[in-house]
């Protein structure tokens, strides 16, 4: 019984700490976008960030590496999601169904699409945190070509499975870029045509295996 209950504890205080890290996290992202709604991007500091979200610059560096970091959290979250799902679609399914199936993550994000929107609109007016996104993008081509590779039965380094991961990577970032310019609604539903084309791409590139 002692031993079962020093579990439930252990258990219980893990949860509280995992809650009370999202917590921070969300509270340094919804201040970061506060200050940067009327300010560019270099005028924002860290510690002014910190100071809105009441916790300690190290703090912030335990959460995010970079100030950029801390305003592409909410887009590197949902892209993450897109390639973690590539693991848990059903095998057999058809390339192009499978880029339907994939870009379904998107429609689970419970953030609401006025903050999603004010973030790519973020994006879009600073040339620094553009430059940091196309980083970003360029770290994830290659665990999705890996990913794409597997499923679709090609090496690594194929054309098929590298091409693919550009263009799907490409198209999420098409997609969040017009959506904040003249998007309404939901970025899913917005991008409905984008993943129509990409999911015809996928049946053309990977139709040899």
């Amino acid at each position: 019984m002692t031993s079962d209950r020093l579990t439930d504890t252990s258990t219980e205080e893990l949860g509280r700490r995992a809650r009370k890290k999202l917590a921070t996290r969300e509270a340094l992202r919804v201040a970061a976008l506060e200050l940067l709604a009327d300010r560019d991007f270099a005028s924002v500091t860290v510690e002014e960030i910190c100071e809105r979200a009441d916790v300690a610059p190290s703090t912030f560096f335990r959460h995010f590496p970079t100030k950029e970091d801390v305003v592409l959290a909410d887009l590197a979250d949902r892209v993450e999601d897109v390639i973690a799902a590539v693991d848990v679609i059903p095998l057999g399914v058809a390339p192009g169904e499978f880029v339907v199936m994939a870009a379904a993550t998107w429609a689970a994000s419970r953030l609401p699409a006025e903050r999603l929107r004010a973030e790519a609109q973020l994006l879009i007016r600073e040339p620094a945190l553009q430059a940091y996104m196309t980083k970003f993008f360029s770290a994830w081509e290659p665990p999705l070509a890996e990913r794409l590779a597997n499923r679709f039965g090609y090496a690594a380094n194929d054309l098929e499975p590298t091409l693919g991961a550009a263009c799907l990577l490409s198209t999420i970032r098409v997609v969040v870029r017009q959506w904040a310019q003249v998007g309404d609604g939901q970025v899913h539903d917005y991008a409905t045509r984008a993943i129509s084309a990409t999911a015809a791409l996928f049946d053309d590139l990977f139709a040899e295996n």
